[in-house]
């Protein structure tokens, strides 16, 4: 192997290694979007929770015998309306997280796509070397056989014939 086929595959080895790097880096941020994206979705479950438990509650005191003073009816309204507010912007929030967690995993699969041309390049390369170091070894046999050939052809011309 000459030099020149040396230092390019130590580029490409550099080159797999960094894609390497680049490819677990995008794995790392998906995880961590995506843990974000389920916490967030847990506190967004919370919070319909809560609106469902004052729902019902708001329910259950209107079918109840004993009336319900305007008052308490206004606050369970407005206290509706917050949770209404707060589950809207944990749905926001959701939604923001996934995006940014489906564009982190566009990334790796970019990323894993990079690196899996320079695999292929490098893997394409050993084959060729590897051929070529055969190419180049079958020469030497044939040539070998050739002077053989050709050593034995000259020792039976020098020899007497009988």
């Amino acid at each position: 192997m000459d030099r020149n086929e040396r230092d390019a595959r130590r580029q490409l080895q550099s080159l797999e290694r960094w894609r390497s790097a680049q490819l677990e880096s995008a794995q790392a941020q998906h995880a961590r979007l995506a843990r974000t994206a389920d916490e967030r979705k847990s506190a967004r479950d919370r919070v319909q929770a809560g609106l469902d438990d004052t729902q019902s509650f708001a329910r259950e005191r209107l079918t109840a015998a004993q009336p319900i003073d305007a008052e308490a009816l206004r606050q369970i309204g407005e206290f509706t309306a917050l949770q209404r507010q707060d589950l809207a912007t944990a749905q926001t929030a959701l939604e923001e997280s996934r995006e940014h967690c489906e564009a982190a995993h566009a990334q790796v699969v970019k990323q894993f796509e990079e690196l899996s041309v320079v695999q292929r390049l490098s893997k394409r390369r050993e084959l060729e070397a590897s051929r070529d170091a055969e190419c180049t070894r079958q020469k030497r046999l044939d040539e070998q056989a050739l002077s053989r050939l050709a050593a034995d052809i000259g020792s039976r011309a020098k020899q007497p014939q009988e």
